[in-house]
């Protein structure tokens, strides 16, 4: 290498080593940490905001803002997010998006949830669930085995709560 660039070899080495020293050769994981952390504040922020948006809904009209301005509102409000959420290694793979203990499924890509209240909004639910993977995010079929286990032998069991 130093007779590529035309330098001594002790000359090569001093630099080599000078940069180790400096901490300039090695990645430095205190970084990689700090950068999570930010990129987790801004998500937080981003919830922060879609939440403030639904109480301020609720206080103007003093009702709950409905379930399709919900799944609507949230991707335009967290999208800029979405990078940061799929920087942050969340072990997808190993991920169900139904919740059992709540009888509901969310979006494991972006957290949207999708409840029911009668056997008739569990099917269209269901539906919306696949509908929402292809139309937000670009996905032909199912992700994982896991989403697609799911789908197949999920069955009505009582309304979400």
């Amino acid at each position: 290498m130093a007779v590529i660039k035309k330098i001594s070899t002790n000359e090569f080495a001093r630099k080599i080593v000078t940069m180790y020293l400096k901490n300039e050769l090695v990645e430095k994981t205190e970084d990689l940490q700090t950068e999570k952390v930010k990129l987790q504040i801004e998500k937080l922020k981003a919830e922060i905001k879609y939440m403030e948006i639904k109480n301020r809904y609720y206080e103007t009209f003093n009702q709950p803002m409905s379930r399709i301005a919900e799944r609507t509102l949230k991707p335009q409000v967290i999208k800029p997010q979405r990078i940061v959420s799929s920087m942050i290694q969340r072990f997808e793979s190993h991920q169900s998006p139904y919740d059992a203990k709540n009888q509901r499924l969310q979006c494991i890509d972006c957290g949207s949830l999708f409840c029911w209240y009668s056997e008739k909004e569990f099917n269209e639910q269901l539906a919306e669930f696949q509908r929402h993977l292809v139309n937000k995010h670009n996905r032909d079929r199912v992700k994982t085995e896991i989403e697609r286990d799911v789908l197949i032998e999920l069955k009505y069991e009582g309304n979400s709560t």
